[in-house]
């Protein structure tokens, strides 16, 4: 069972990461596409 609570750790600390950056960024003058967003989040993997 840890090895599925760590995967989901993961799948919802990225996604949480993915939506923080889409919120957030903008505000500083920063936009950017979802794909860019995509690979800002797997740079924290």
């Amino acid at each position: 069972m840890s090895l599925l609570e760590a995967i989901a750790n993961v799948l919802i600390g990225y996604a949480v990461a993915v939506l923080t950056q889409i919120l957030i960024l903008p505000v500083f003058g920063l936009h950017t596409t979802l794909e860019q967003n995509l690979q800002l989040g797997t740079s924290c993997i």
